[in-house]
């Protein structure tokens, strides 16, 4: 493709995303009236399996006096470089093969079928309609009688039926002990909505690959799933020959969860479950109301959906911004009313814009979360590439690449690219960042945002015309020394590491007393113990037992996973090494561990250099680390600093600097 095809496209991941890649038969699409709510459905004509796909678009409206009666299509468009043809008005249109599958397993033998899908009832290579159809996906979803999930066929030795026969076991289990559903929410969820582990084992048994089989299916990853599933009035899934509500497959994936200590190890120690149970929460919350969940809460949607599910995927990578618009538009009636009142259908640093460059939409959207919360929690999802900060000057350093992120996994349970978020119970600033989130979403819901800008504090400003935002805080210290990059790999060199890690403690050859170990054993797990709670004593313990191990045998402790598992019969001094050795490998891989010049002991992003600035920034949770450059700063990221994680470094007559981040 010629640069001068190439319209308005982003570059991510490899790939070219573009107008250009999508070709559309001239005549076959009229311009639609947005502005009066049309849309396209498609009439499938009825067929066998082995019939070319064919059917008829026509314009519609959503009407509250006479809505249109069709189902709603959700699935994955599967490799883009994949494509098939369909026949739609006579004639060839080419669809993603994801598209072509969907429709060939939900096409009816005896009788059309009137469905909305994005890749025929949406022209893609229009970016201008492309954007007004994202605008009204929430009540496309909504007004569909039902929506059908295309999961997959049954290849690669997926087994789809004994799936189903599994979730209907486990569904008939969850429903005996929460009396046929009526005590389920109060059962698994406690008072603020967080899951609670079940005290009693699960009462059936049964084979975990095909139940893991069926929920790692790519539609589980999907961004967009959010609002399908949240909105639509009811969703069946289709996988192979099977069919089964969607309500009955979320149920038991956070029935799952809530039951995972009892589960077999195959399941107890898998992320599959993760995103399908966190599906569950998004699905009861649109129901009922999120009636556990404070009025102001209700407000948080964008910032919160967005950070909640950042790691689900598109493919578009403007689409993980615009497809929680629908939830953010759509989440509660008071939501929406306040947000049209002060915004129009989106505030104007969201409203979807497919013409929108990427960094701009992630950046504008980042914008944002910072601007509705009044906090920094964004800047937890702050990992540069390895090859540096300034790598690409056009992207604004903080600003997350959220296309690029991929949090947990791999060996150990967190052996993903990037590290996993540290806690939220810390509170470097010494604010009660809770209650100014709720302060400032109490104003805006009372004023126009330009009024409510000019009486609250804000954490941060933003210059209009260029990338740079202003932050207030104290520079605390400067890095003096710091170890290599922990990853799965040094583990296979845990020695090497751990010698590394000491030489940047104590210093080469230092014999004297040395920092207190409990400094040390705390930093290494950055302050969070097992279940992500604040480390205690107990891991102080497991600490001792896992340098007594190191020293002793020169290797690493075995794998906690084998051992909880009971594949492996160990005493209780090698259990606590291993479980120190897998919570402090879940709180530096991807780290690097540093000291500075004050002593103090902390861990930090991969791209941090001797000569950081460890720094505080109000509105934000966890020290920073800023890069000087020029007048101005990057953000290289935040860390775990020991001592000042609960508001040490700042003093009541404190003095605020302005750091110009750019």
């Amino acid at each position: 493709m010629a640069a001068s095809d190439l319209g308005h496209a982003t570059i991510a991941n490899g790939v070219i995303w573009s107008n250009a890649a999508y070709e559309t038969p001239p005549g076959l699409y009229r311009p639609l009236a947005t502005e009066q709510s049309e849309f396209r459905l498609l009439a499938l004509k009825l067929g066998t399996w082995n019939d070319r796909i064919s059917g008829t678009v026509s314009h519609t409206r959503l009407s509250m006096w006479r809505a249109p009666k069709y189902e709603t299509v959700s699935y994955t468009w599967g490799d883009m470089h994949e494509r098939s043809s369909i026949t739609v008005n006579g004639e060839s249109l080419g669809v993603s093969a994801g598209s072509m599958r969907a429709l060939r397993r939900l096409r009816l033998p005896d009788r059309d079928r009137v469905l909305w899908i994005d890749s025929v009832c949406v022209d893609q290579s229009n970016l201008d309609e492309r954007t007004e159809q994202v605008s009204m996906m929430d009540r496309i979803f909504r007004s569909g009688r039902q929506n059908l999930v295309y999961l997959g066929e049954d290849d690669d030795g997926r087994d789809s039926a004994s799936a189903a026969r599994i979730i209907t076991l486990i569904r008939e289990d969850m429903k005996k002990e929460a009396k046929d559903y009526k005590a389920l929410v109060n059962l698994i969820l406690d008072e603020v909505s967080v899951l609670r582990d079940s005290q009693t084992p699960l009462g059936v048994e049964f084979d975990s690959k095909p139940l893991l089989d069926f929920y790692s299916r790519q539609y589980f990853r999907r961004v967009w799933i959010l609002q399908e599933v949240a909105l639509s009035p009811k969703s069946v899934c289709h996988s192979g020959e099977v069919q089964l509500p969607l309500n009955d497959v979320l149920n038991v994936a956070i029935w799952i969860k809530h039951k995972r200590f009892w589960m077999p190890s195959a399941i107890q120690f898998d992320k599959i479950i993760d995103q399908p149970a966190h599906l569950w929460f998004e699905a009861y919350h649109a129901v009922d109301g999120g009636s556990r969940m404070d009025e102001l809460s209700l407000l948080n949607t964008f910032s919160g959906k967005f950070m909640s599910f950042f790691d689900f995927e598109s493919t578009d990578p403007r689409d993980r911004v615009f497809g929680v618009l629908g939830i953010f538009k759509g989440k509660a009636q008071l939501m929406a009313h306040i947000s049209r009142a002060l915004f129009g259908d989106f505030p104007p640093l969201l409203a979807p814009d497919y013409k929108k460059p990427l960094m701009e939409v992630y950046r504008d959207a980042t914008r944002y979360m910072i601007e509705e919360s009044n906090s920094l929690d964004v800047f937890q999802f702050m990992y540069h590439r390895a090859d540096g900060v300034a790598s690409d000057a056009n992207w604004p350093s903080w600003v997350p690449r959220w296309h690029e992120l991929q949090v947990g996994g791999g060996r150990q349970g967190g052996g993903g690219r990037n590290p996993i978020p540290l806690s939220n119970f810390f509170q470097a600033s010494n604010e009660d960042l809770d209650s100014i989130w709720r302060g400032s979403l109490y104003r805006v819901s009372k004023l126009t945002r330009s009024a409510a800008s000019s009486k609250l504090k804000l954490c941060a400003a933003f210059d209009d015309h260029s990338s740079t935002m202003q932050a207030q805080g104290l520079r605390v210290d400067v890095v003096a020394r710091t170890t290599p990059v922990m990853t799965g790999e040094f583990l296979d060199n845990v020695i090497g590491w751990w010698s590394a890690l000491l030489d940047t403690t104590y210093g080469e050859g230092y014999t004297g007393p040395g920092i207190r170990q409990t400094d040390l054993a705390l930093t290494l797990l950055a302050g969070t113990g097992s279940q992500g709670r604040l480390a205690t004593d107990e891991e102080l313990l497991d600490f001792v037992a896992f340098v007594k191990y190191i020293d002793q045998r020169q290797e690493i402790p075995p794998s906690l996973h084998d051992i909880a598992g009971g594949r492996m019969d160990v005493d209780e001094d090698t259990r606590r090494a291993a479980r120190y050795s897998y919570s402090s490998f879940q709180g530096c891989n991807q780290r690097r561990f540093f000291k500075t010049k004050a002593g103090t002991l902390g861990v930090g992003p991969r791209t941090l250099q001797e000569g950081d600035n460890l720094s505080v920034l109000r509105g934000c949770r966890w020290p920073c680390l800023l890069r000087p450059s020029g007048e101005e700063y990057e953000l290289v990221g935040c860390c775990y600093a020991r001592g000042i994680m609960f508001g040490e470094a700042v003093k009541k007559e404190q003095k605020w600097q302005t750091f110009r981040i750019r």
